[in-house]
């Protein structure tokens, strides 16, 4: 070592300048990479001893702290699809708002921070794992249901041939006999067992998925008000939480603190939020309901408004009742011109004072629904009902009956389809809320006016600008007593014939 030392200094270098040239030099960058790969530990303890303690840890908290700093500098760039602007909001992007694309988003641009959080967020290890396990009660049933497979192995002649004075009697002895006649064989005591065991643990893998997800919740949740402190319009995670307190009804105090902590947005947004997919809605709901293509459904809503505070007023009514709406597309090929049939309805209608009695249809008895279809001879010799009633027998006892009929299932094949009607995933838009009770005729006719305020759909000559009926139907559902009220409106606003020559509307 002396003699190396002394051959530095002949050259005018000292130990550490040469050390320090080595690993600045690009030419012997290989022997750099040695120096720090193989002798790291060396290096870092030398660290340690000469510069101290604090001096190490200040500079690996510097270099952290610098890619800690990037990575919420790369979470908070519009790239990192983030930010959520309240005031534009649409359905579609709300609808687009993904806890899953989130953390894998956040995974992506911010891997140390990511793993920083599994850290921080499980430091007793030991604790985190049995977090992880299901509980106590589902391992026993798993180990309770694995133990009695050992009681399968037994069939009916080891059962009785095990104790062959167990009987104490003949009595008894016959009546053990019939028990183990009676029982299931073990190929079905084994499936049963098996089936059980799956559940039990299907049931343990939905647990600790659903212990994970609420994992990947906190890390998300903790990433996403670092980045929102850094950048203000990064605001996803917390517009999510903030729409779920408006949906919930959170008083506005609860609202603001949340969003003082970063966790949800302000009040503000919030409205302008709902403003925003309040507007959209409107517009949908007119391009919907132009097309006259669309059915009308609403019933009515009972609120409870329980105040926060309580009043001195106990007498005090604080149910209200509204009427809550959809517009319901209209599919499976249904066109307008099918639908253009008022005229020929009315023409036709027992509340036309003008009809002849040959041109209305008489009253359909309800058993005459029940030859619909016509039937052809069934290799049973059921008929279509009773082959249905067999099935949905044979279903309630598969499913419902003793475990012994539960080997059948899977061949019970599914019913007979009779002119079955195509799936299709249907459409709906919510209308706003009405402030109308419909207890009464003269409310149920208000509803229906809203309705078609909100489809923009009435006559054209009285309001400019909506789209004309003309000789269009329209599809209203509801419950049995919307149908009675509508039915009542129909009889006590039709026309009428008076005494003199020119018919009236009743208003």
């Amino acid at each position: 070592m002396d003699a190396a030392i002394a051959m530095l200094a002949s050259c005018n270098l000292t130990p550490a300048a040469f050390v320090a040239g080595l690993v600045e030099s690009e030419e012997y960058n290989d022997h750099a990479r040695d120096l720090f790969m193989n002798h790291s530990r060396l290096l870092l303890d030398g660290l340690d001893t000469y510069l101290g303690p604090s001096a190490l840890t200040d500079k690996v908290q510097r270099t952290t702290q610098r890619a800690y700093t990037d990575e919420i500098l790369a979470l908070s760039h519009q790239n990192a699809g983030l930010r959520f602007r309240a005031s534009k909001a649409n359905a579609a992007q709300v609808a687009g708002l993904s806890l899953q694309d989130m953390g894998l988003k956040m995974q992506e641009l911010a891997l140390k921070l990511w793993k920083l959080l599994d850290i921080l967020l499980s430091a007793d290890m030991d604790n985190r794992e049995r977090r992880l396990l299901v509980g106590k009660a589902a391992q026993k049933r798993a180990r309770r249901v694995t133990e009695g497979r050992k009681a399968v192995d037994l069939d009916g002649d080891e059962l009785m041939a095990k104790d062959p004075e167990s009987a104490g009697s003949e009595e008894e002895y016959w009546r053990e006999s019939q028990k183990i006649l009676e029982a299931p064989s073990s190929e079905e005591l084994e499936s049963e067992r098996s089936e059980a065991l799956i559940n039990i643990v299907s049931s343990m893998v939905l647990l600790r998925d659903e212990k994970r997800l609420t994992w990947l919740q906190k890390k998300i949740m903790c990433l996403s008000v670092m980045v929102q402190s850094t950048n203000r319009r990064c605001n996803a995670m917390q517009s999510v939480i903030g729409m779920f307190l408006q949906s919930a009804g959170t008083p506005e105090t609860i609202v603001e603190l949340l969003s003082r902590l970063g966790v949800s947005i302000t009040m503000s947004s919030i409205n302008n939020t709902v403003h925003s997919l309040t507007s959209e809605s409107t517009i949908e709901l007119k391009r919907i309901g132009r097309t006259l293509l669309a059915a009308y459904a609403y019933d009515n809503v009972d609120i409870d408004l329980k105040h926060v505070m309580p009043t001195g007023d106990a007498r005090e009514n604080t149910l209200i009742h509204l009427t809550s709406g959809t517009f319901i597309r209209l599919d499976h090929g249904v066109t307008s011109g099918e639908l253009a049939c008022s005229e020929y309805l009315w023409r036709r209608s027992k509340r036309n004072p003008r009809v002849l009695a040959v041109d209305v249809p008489p009253m359909t008895d309800y058993i005459k629904l029940l030859d619909i279809h016509p039937e052809s001879d069934h290799p049973s010799g059921l008929t279509r009902r009773e082959c249905f009633n067999h099935w949905v027998f044979l279903r309630d006892l598969i499913t419902h009956g003793p475990p012994y009929f539960r080997q059948f299932r899977r061949m019970l094949a599914k019913p007979e389809a009779i002119d079955q009607i195509p799936v299709v995933k249907s459409r709906q838009v919510p209308c706003r809320i009405m402030d109308i009770n419909p207890s009464s005729n003269a409310m149920n006719v208000n509803v229906i006016e809203d309705l078609c305020r909100q489809a923009g759909v009435g006559d054209s000559a009285e309001n400019p600008g909506v789209t004309d009926i003309n000789d269009q139907v329209i599809i209203i559902h509801g419950d049995l007593l919307t149908g009675e009220r509508i039915e009542s409106i129909q009889d006590t606003r039709s026309i009428e014939e008076y005494s003199g020559t020119h018919p009236g509307r009743c208003k």
